[in-house]
């Protein structure tokens, strides 16, 4: 940036959409970046083409991971077989699992991806499941080897209540959440919470050793990609250069419709419908929107989320809790914000000790209801009356 007292100049990166080509033989990035300068005078802007995207430019220094050395002696010399795990399976788990299994083979390893929870019944999973056929890749954590060597993507908790009361004991991990899990001997660990997916930090694994994707890595490019597009929230939240630089790397060998289905995925008629009740048992104080989508399954945690996740663009709301009665045993919490003033950990840490958290603006919690659950047959109707009563008062007028 140059300035003097009459001026300003400067330089960003704008945004164009780039349409299929030949050349790419329909495989091409779907969005492309070119830096550009404007000029800021007292009386005018005269801008490039574009609109300027905010990013976070960091040194060249920091894109580089940490000894990439020890991580290339614990991949070929393990004995073990190698097991990538995620807790919590989403597109920015699944693309950097996919990219991961690509480095595994160019060091002469393989390795299966087994996941925690119910996350293939999420319909956008599933639409990723069914168009790349990734079932026999992605396996239920209950087939992890028992002598796996593991490589822990998207999380660096190991006491994880999503796995299980089991430990996991990785020897690696790459996670672009806070942590302060440290790296040792045997572990290699790569934590970096500027980025704004795990899948950016893995394909820039793949360049460090060389690794280079051809038009047969399509399905993995793509995914890859859409899991820096998707944890970005479209290239906009907490996006690093560096983001910008591997998903549009990752999309020289993407496949431009494969994105767009995987981001334009159909959403099943439940999801409508606790849409609907929430709106009509939504409470609002004090910028917090409390509501429940009553009765729902296991299967229906994901949807859940969506539903947080869309209220929270609710006009004058900051705070979004919806909860709702799982199997009749468990109350399910999902927390969304966008106060950038109070921490959504803190908050459910407060309300629900031992078994609420967050990362971020995304948070929830799982509540067994012991003793207060009904018989099986049994109506739930007054046992919800009684937690929507407690839910309001809570985080209502009442509460905090």
């Amino acid at each position: 940036m140059n300035s003097n007292k009459d001026s300003l100049t400067f330089e960003g990166v704008f945004v164009f959409e780039h349409p299929p080509c030949t050349p790419y033989g329909g495989l091409v990035p779907c969005t492309g970046y070119l830096t550009a300068r404007a000029q800021w005078t007292k009386n005018s802007l005269v801008p490039s083409q574009g609109v300027p995207m905010p990013e976070t430019k960091l040194p060249s220094t920091d894109l580089a991971p940490p000894d990439t050395e020890l991580l290339r002696r614990i991949i070929t010399e393990t004995q073990r077989p190698l097991a990538i795990v995620t807790t919590q399976l989403d597109p920015d788990s699944m693309g950097a699992s996919m990219l991961m299994r690509k480095l595994l083979r160019s060091l002469g390893q393989d390795a299966i991806v087994c996941y925690a929870g119910a996350g293939n019944s999420d319909p956008q999973n599933q639409t990723a499941f069914t168009m790349c056929n990734l079932a026999p890749i992605f396996r239920p954590k209950e087939e992890l080897p028992r002598d796996a060597a593991v490589i822990l993507l998207d999380s660096a908790i190991l006491h994880d209540k999503r796995w299980g009361e089991e430990p996991l004991d990785p020897i690696i991990v790459i996670d672009h959440h806070d942590s302060l899990l440290s790296p040792s001997a045997n572990r290699w660990v790569w934590i970096e919470p500027r980025f704004g997916a795990t899948s950016t930090m893995v394909a820039r694994l793949l360049q460090v050793f060389e690794v280079k994707l051809t038009d047969d890595d399509r399905e993995v490019a793509t995914i890859g990609a859409f899991g820096v597009y998707n944890d970005t929230r479209g290239l906009l939240s907490k996006t690093t250069s560096l983001d910008r630089e591997m998903f549009t790397e990752l999309m020289r060998h993407g496949d431009q419709r494969l994105l767009q289905d995987l981001h334009e995925f159909p959403l099943p008629e439940a999801y409508y419908a606790f849409m609907a009740t929430a709106y009509r048992t939504k409470t609002i104080h004090q910028a917090k929107l409390i509501a429940t989508v009553g009765e729902m399954t296991a299967h229906d945690n994901t949807l859940l989320a969506r539903v947080a996740t869309k209220l929270v663009r609710w006009e004058g709301v900051y705070t979004v809790i919806v909860w709702g009665l799982q199997d009749g045993k468990l109350v399910t919490v999902k927390a969304r914000t966008i106060d950038r003033a109070n921490d959504l950990n803190d908050l459910l840490h407060l309300h629900f000790p031992g078994y609420g958290g967050a990362k971020g603006h995304e948070g929830g919690a799982d509540i067994p209801l012991g003793v207060l659950a009904p018989p099986n047959g049994a109506s739930c109707a007054i046992l919800l009356e009684f937690l929507q009563k407690l839910f309001n008062d809570k985080f209502g007028a009442n509460g905090s």
